[in-house]
Order: structure tokens, then C-alpha cells, then sequence
């Protein structure tokens, strides 16, 4: 009879385990394979919901290789807002000039909300995370599952939002013309967010103010009709600065006066001046443009005032003023509201 010892048998089996661990290949679950397509296939690939929470939104993308699958992940949940927010919240406007016998320019603007939300691929990704991808070789073929935290999505856009309600709100309390049209922008644009805050969350974010408040107080700052006379002296070719100041007005509710012996209550005198200035490079100009806004009650005194400088090269000053008036157009839009007038 043949005797084993104790000591030696456990130090066998011992080594027999060992042997028998390394040689089996271990499976990730972030990064599995199979050779089947049936009992080594993971449920989530075709239930994507199967391998995530209730607070997260899953999608899955199949690829040739690993970052093609994971990119194409990515892409199903950012496809899933493009089919439920159709593009960015805008209030168009829409004018109708008319003249009176005073010489007169109304503006009569009618706001429509058009609600063509624009798809944000790219913030809505910067919370895409991947979970799990699965190397299928029976079909030579990888999938990934793409998750988005709905939570932290939520907060992104809650915090994009509330200091738009804050500052909404310090506008409708200012009142004037230009605060309650910037409102309006903020609106817009706070709508675009929301919409994509209701995707996620059921429900929209309850706003401070509403579009509603907004339109109406507009309304009623159109109808106190504040006439304002405008005078501009420019270059020829740059005659389109007064028509673009006009506008700026009619969209804020003003009515525009051409002739100054109108009845109006502010004036604004606007000029574009420039000065042509030394350049060594043979065959180029360099000028200088000067512009220079200001607003005036009745009595004259002066209200408000804007001023601008550009410097441009070209071969002719036509050349140079078509390079600056882009910028100096940009600028009107932006700070006219600044005037100081009602």
C-alpha cells in the first residue's frame, strides 16, 4: 500500500488550483468578450435600460472597434434630445412701419414665440459616461453602453437658468424700454434650456418671470408712443449706421422722428468721422474711424453717450471702412440700449 503524506497531498492540490485559475481567462464587466452571440451576450445591448439605474439614460452604440462603438454610444443619447428639442427657443418680431402726417415712424411689433430648440450636442455629452462595452467576436462587432447621469444633467441646467431668473427679474424691476427688451432675450434663451430640463426631468423649471409678464409690460411701454428724433452724419457709404440705429429703436418700442420740428421727447445725434493716417507700406491705407453717439432730454442736456475707435488697413478707405463697419455695427446693437433714455 502506498502512502501520501498529508503535508505533500495539500501543497498538490494547492498548485493544482493555481494552475487551473491562470488558465482560465478572467471577464470584465466594463470590457467583456464572447464567442457567441446568444448565452455570452449581455442583456444590455438589447435592453440598454437593463444595465443602468432609474436616475440614469442609457443608449448603446455598436462599432468595428472599441472607440467607434463607444463614439456611436455617445451619439444615440445625443440623438434622443435632437428628437424631442428641435432647436433654440426664439421671439420673432415683426414690424410694420408706418408714417404720419408729422413725420412719424411707428413701429408696430408683434412678438411670436417660436420654439425651435436647437439640439446641444455638445453640452448634453459632457455628462456621457461609458459603462460597459462588450467585444462580440461570432459577429466582429463591439458594443458599448453610453449612460447620462439625469441628475447631474438636471443640475447643469438649473444652474444655467437661476442666474438668468435673477437677472430677469432686476430688469422687469428697472422697467425701462431696452431692460424689459434684454428680458426678452434672457427669455429665450432660458426657454432653450428648459425644454431640455423638461426631457430629463417631466416637468419644466418654474420660472421667476414669465413671458407673459414680459409681453405685457412691453405692450404697455409701446403705448405711451416716446417719439425720438434721430440725426446722423456719416460717409455715404456708411449711411446704413443711421438705419441700423433706427431699428434698434423701433424694436424697442420708440417711435422714430424724421423731421426735428416733430413733437419727440429725446434726441440722439449720432457721427462717423475718420482720419486717414501715415502707413509706410506702399499701395496700403490705415484709417482711423471715429463714432460717437449721444442721447438728450428736451432741454438738451445731455442723457447718455457711446464712443468707438477703430483702426484699419486696405488698399483704399473704402476697402478699410467695409473692414470696420461690421464692428461698429456689432457695437450699436449692443450698447444702444445704454443711452439712458426711457
Amino acid at each position: 500500500m502506498t502512502t501520501v503524506k498529508t503535508g505533500n497531498f495539500l501543497v498538490l492540490c494547492v498548485g493544482l488550483i493555481l494552475l487551473s485559475s491562470c488558465s482560465t481567462p478572467s471577464v470584465s464587466t466594463s470590457d467583456s468578450k464572447g464567442r457567441e452571440g446568444g448565452g455570452g451576450r449581455p442583456a444590455w445591448i438589447d435592453s440598454p435600460q437593463d444595465g443602468c439605474t432609474e436616475q440614469e439614460m442609457c443608449a448603446v452604440g455598436e462599432g468595428p472597434g472599441k472607440m467607434a462603438a463607444e463614439a456611436n454610444a455617445r451619439n444615440s443619447i445625443a440623438q434622443f434630445f435632437e428628437t424631442r428639442v428641435k432647436g433654440s427657443s426664439t421671439v420673432t418680431t415683426t414690424s410694420e412701419t408706418k408714417s404720419n402726417n408729422n413725420g412719424i415712424q411707428s413701429g408696430k411689433v408683434n412678438e411670436t414665440t417660436a420654439k425651435q430648440i436647437e439640439e446641444l450636442t455638445d453640452e448634453v455629452l459632457k455628462g456621457v459616461v461609458i459603462k460597459k462595452t462588450y467585444d462580440d467576436r461570432k459577429l466582429k462587432s463591439y458594443f458599448a453602453l453610453a449612460s447620462l447621469n439625469k441628475e447631474e444633467a438636471l443640475g447643469r441646467f438649473r444652474d444655467e437658468m437661476k442666474p438668468l431668473d435673477t437677472q430677469m427679474e432686476e430688469l422687469v424691476k428697472d422697467g425701462r424700454r431696452s431692460a424689459l427688451n434684454r428680458a426678452l432675450k434672457l427669455n429665450d434663451k432660458r426657454e432653450a434650456l428648459n425644454q431640455r430640463y423638461a426631457v430629463l426631468a417631466g416637468n419644466p423649471f418654474p420660472a421667476k418671470v414669465s413671458l407673459q409678464e414680459l409681453l405685457g409690460k412691453k405692450r404697455a411701454k409701446g403705448k405711451e408712443n416716446v417719439a425720438v428724433f434721430v440725426e446722423f452724419e456719416a460717409p455715404k457709404e456708411a449711411q446704413d449706421l443711421k438705419n441700423l440705429v433706427t431699428g434698434v429703436l423701433t424694436e424697442n418700442d420708440y417711435q422714430v422722428v424724421v423731421d426735428d420740428g416733430a413733437p419727440h421727447s429725446y434726441s440722439i445725434q449720432g457721427e462717423l468721422v475718420h482720419e486717414q493716417e501715415h502707413m509706410q507700406v506702399a499701395g496700403f491705407e490705415q484709417h482711423k474711424f471715429i463714432l460717437s453717439v449721444r442721447s438728450m432730454d428736451k432741454s438738451g442736456a445731455k442723457l447718455g453717450g457711446l464712443d468707438k475707435t477703430i483702426v484699419e488697413n486696405g488698399r483704399s478707405f473704402n476697402q478699410c471702412l467695409a473692414k470696420a463697419l461690421p464692428e461698429l455695427k456689432q457695437f450699436l446693437k449692443d450698447n444702444l440700449v445704454l443711452l439712458n433714455m426711457d
